[in-house]
């Protein structure tokens, strides 16, 4: 008999969440995503608030939390709002949902790393660097300690998320189908993974409510104008047409370069039988129907 309990994605209308819900209802689950701007049949919720009663509601089984401040320039310049999200509410709104039987996932990032460690394991010690990093760091030890997680809570860390719809290789691409020249930095590193792979990754996890910590991670470390170039063969365009920049000549802060953005994952390959992806399937989905 099919299992249709309920699973709920907290961020249910967020780049990764919303992709989720539209995935898991095509799998036959019955999903709700969490907003809140007041959609009607979305569960409204807030973490800046605190107001969840309307997702606690809903009992679900399987809890998938996406909502977070994920700017890591907002969370250094609003260290107390962004804490109160990522940190106080998202663990004080888990334990509840453990307390209530569900199977609880928490999205992270390769930013709880410093990222001069090459490809750091899931066992690997925490040393964030951004104010970001810390707080993801810090709600990940905070829900590792709650009641029932060592059996019912996943931390799922991800590197550099590519999406067809909105992001970084949607500008690229608008400028090469335009036979337009573009500007991408090449001090800057990234070890992109598709949102496709990310979906399939926590679904898989969903299924199978596996607790622990996992990474899904691309397979290829390079620069962002390496990428550009990449996509610009993809798309037969000249690798030309990538202009080459620093960050710093463009007067851009950042706040987290990493040497090594790449995560090892030797345990979610043994728990879940994935394995990085290849730079080359990250621009395949970008073009799929």
């Amino acid at each position: 008999m099919m299992d249709v309990r309920r699973w709920l994605v907290v961020g249910g209308d967020g780049l990764i969440g919303k992709r989720l819900v539209q995935e898991a209802q095509s799998a036959d689950r019955i999903v709700l995503g969490s907003s809140r701007r007041n959609i009607n049949g979305q569960p409204y919720v807030d973490l800046n608030t605190g107001d969840t009663d309307a997702a606690l509601a809903t009992a679900p089984e399987v809890v998938i939390l996406c909502a977070a401040v994920t700017s890591i320039q907002k969370c250094r310049d609003e260290p107390e709002m962004s804490t109160r999200i990522n940190v106080d509410q998202t663990v004080r709104l888990a334990a509840q949902f453990l307390q209530q039987g569900a199977f609880v996932i928490f999205l992270s990032s390769n930013t709880v790393f410093n990222g001069n460690v090459e490809r750091p394991d899931e066992y690997a010690p925490l040393e964030p660097v951004t104010e970001y990093g810390a707080q993801k760091a810090k709600a990940e030890v905070a829900l590792q300690a709650l009641p029932g997680a060592e059996k019912r809570l996943a931390i799922v860390r991800l590197s550099k998320v590519i999406a067809p719809s909105e992001g970084l290789a949607v500008n690229f691409l608008r400028h090469f189908q335009a036979h337009q020249s573009c500007r991408a930095f090449d001090d800057l590193r990234m070890a992109p993974v598709s949102l496709r792979y990310v979906v399939d990754g926590l679904l898989a996890l969903a299924f199978r409510r596996c607790p622990g910590v996992f990474h899904l991670s691309g397979r290829d470390e390079l620069s962002y104008a390496e990428f550009a170039r990449a996509l610009a063969r993809r798309v037969g365009v000249p690798s030309t047409l990538v202009e080459t920049l620093s960050s710093q000549d463009a007067g851009v802060e950042v706040l987290f370069r990493p040497r090594f953005p790449a995560l090892g994952m030797t345990r979610t390959h043994e728990v879940l039988g994935l394995a990085p992806e290849f730079l080359e399937q990250v621009i395949d989905t970008l073009f799929a129907t």
